[in-house]
């Protein structure tokens, strides 16, 4: 891989992993803190949308190497668990199986979407 490469790909992978923790952070708030107008939509859609983002900022990070899904994969898989998980000990939030489900549908999209774009402009 070219140098200028590698130095998108390291800008992408920090953009991909300070967004990881962004969801921590959110994740973080105690569920009476929630803004209310995140009652308005699904949670289900939250968590798809937020985890797509996640996933196309990954495989857009990780996919120039396509040796590198499979840690893509269990990145996603591991991270939405452990962000349920987080949340089974902040008050007033549930570590909820759906959310979970919603969490890596949300994710795979964005990876298929990372892959789309990365074949096509890279």
């Amino acid at each position: 891989m070219a140098d200028k490469e590698k130095g998108h790909s390291g800008r992408w992978r920090l953009i991909h992993g300070l967004y990881a923790c962004l969801i921590l952070a959110v994740s973080s708030i105690p569920g009476p803190d929630l803004p209310e107008s995140t009652g308005l939509v699904s949670d289900k859609v939250l968590h798809f949308g937020e985890y797509g983002l996640l996933g196309l900022l990954g495989g857009w990070a990780y996919l120039a190497n396509r040796r590198r899904l499979w840690f893509l994969v269990l990145f996603g898989l591991a991270f939405g668990g452990l962000d349920e998980l987080w949340q089974s000990y902040v008050p007033g939030r549930v570590c909820d199986f759906a959310d979970y489900l919603a969490d890596v549908a949300g994710y795979f999209v964005g990876i298929s979407a990372a892959a789309f774009l990365v074949k096509r402009f890279r």
